[in-house]
């Protein structure tokens, strides 16, 4: 199968050809997916139910009709086990240039590493061992097992928006939660 545009006489039969086997195979269901007009589609359908097939058959319907489309898509997923599932599947596609795939956090970060690429700024530091980070801060007489519960504390704190007087008062409320008193968590969150 080959997404790639045609130019020559003979490619009207193979336009045809191709566009056929794009939808070979397809239910009805996903058939109207993949033919939709271009714009927003949404396909909610449980698991197994053949969402990332539709998806990358869509790619590449939209690429035999129009092939400027690809390097301007992004098909996004939410792991990345079903992002690199999504490039293996598109691969069979033979793409001149194959579209953006990811997952919504790499692909935000792609960006905006070009967009500071772009305006000569310098690349953000990513944070990949939160534990890490956290056993700096806390210090070495902190005991180690103690750091996920912060970490979950932390957590909790970014996820109500709560200050350091906030979140001291609700460790308080549920009688800590956690084995650090209180005030050194908030010593360690600040």
């Amino acid at each position: 199968m080959n997404a790639r545009s045609t130019t020559t006489s003979e490619g009207i039969g193979d336009l045809s050809e191709r566009a056929a086997a794009v939808l070979y195979g397809l239910d009805p269901d996903q058939v109207a997916a993949v033919t939709a007009p271009v714009g927003v589609v949404v396909v909610r359908a449980g698991a197994g139910s053949g969402k990332t097939r539709v998806l990358t058959h869509r790619l590449a319907w939209r690429a035999i009709s129009d092939p400027a489309i690809v390097p301007h898509a992004a098909a996004i997923t939410f792991t990345r086990e079903a992002a690199g599932e999504l490039r293996r599947r598109l691969r069979q596609f033979d793409f001149v240039e194959m579209p953006a795939t990811g997952t919504f956090h790499a692909i935000a970060y792609r960006l905006l590493r070009q967009r500071l690429n772009d305006t000569r700024r310098r690349e953000p530091t990513v944070l990949t061992q939160r534990i890490g980070l956290l056993a700096q801060a806390a210090g070495p007489e902190l005991n180690k097992a103690q750091l996920p519960e912060i970490l979950n504390a932390i957590d909790i704190a970014h996820a109500h928006n709560f200050s350091t007087d906030q979140m001291e008062s609700y460790l308080n409320s549920r009688g800590n939660g956690i084995s650090v008193p209180p005030p050194r968590f908030t010593k360690i969150f600040q």
